[in-house]
């Protein structure tokens, strides 16, 4: 924040680390407007104080845009491995993701710190898209690629929502039937949000 009160670059997003309290998100995003700048701020969860205060973080509103999870610090926090898998860091997960979520933020996963392992960063991909992050940090060029790839939806997966949101659209009480399952509102919402990852809007699903 002193850069940016002492240079005139553009910045679009800033990364505010170790953040424990709704307090100095309001304090960044003061800073910001008297600056005049429009940079979003992501805050990065990394300790069990930021995780225990999520809540009132993700309800300040202003620039913050998501949230980052920042498993390396909080793992060794609790004690356990920095690469660990398990049930406590999944859970940590969770708690990040649907808090964000919630708020209509984004939820940021932690990087995979194995750049030389493909089979590590796909299985962190899957985990990261179940429990519905937005996008994941990449700690490597290498990485960038496949990540990009897996927040994006594949041309099968568009298609298919295009045709629930079209069939839900055409039926008469928002229920239809595609590719021999039932779907109704629920489905159509979910396809929206596929589309608009897909960089298109509803109404160009519509035409």
């Amino acid at each position: 924040m002193m850069l940016l009160a002492d240079n005139d670059f553009d910045v679009d997003i800033i990364q505010l680390p170790k953040v424990e309290s709704a307090g100095e998100i309001r304090m960044a995003c003061n800073l910001l407007n008297e600056m005049g700048r429009k940079a979003e701020i992501f805050a990065i969860i990394e300790t069990l104080a930021g995780l225990k205060a999520i809540d009132e973080i993700c309800a300040v509103g202003g620039q913050l845009r998501g949230l980052i999870l920042g498993s390396a610090d909080i793992s060794s926090e609790i004690g356990i491995q920095v690469n660990n898998k398990g049930r406590m860091l999944g859970q940590i997960k969770y708690q990040i993701a649907v808090a964000a979520l919630r708020n209509g933020l984004h939820a940021i996963d932690s990087p995979c710190f194995a750049i030389e392992d493909a089979a590590s960063l796909h299985e962190e991909l899957e985990i990261a898209l179940d429990l519905g992050f937005t996008g994941k940090i990449a700690i490597h060029p290498s990485q960038v690629a496949s990540i990009n790839h897996a927040f994006s939806p594949s041309e099968a997966e568009l298609r298919e929502a295009i045709a629930v949101v079209r069939s839900v659209d055409d039926s008469t009480h928002g229920i239809a039937a595609v590719q021999g399952q039932m779907i109704g509102p629920p489905f159509a919402k979910y396809a929206q949000k596929v589309i608009q990852k897909a960089g298109l809007t509803t109404e160009h699903a519509r035409q």
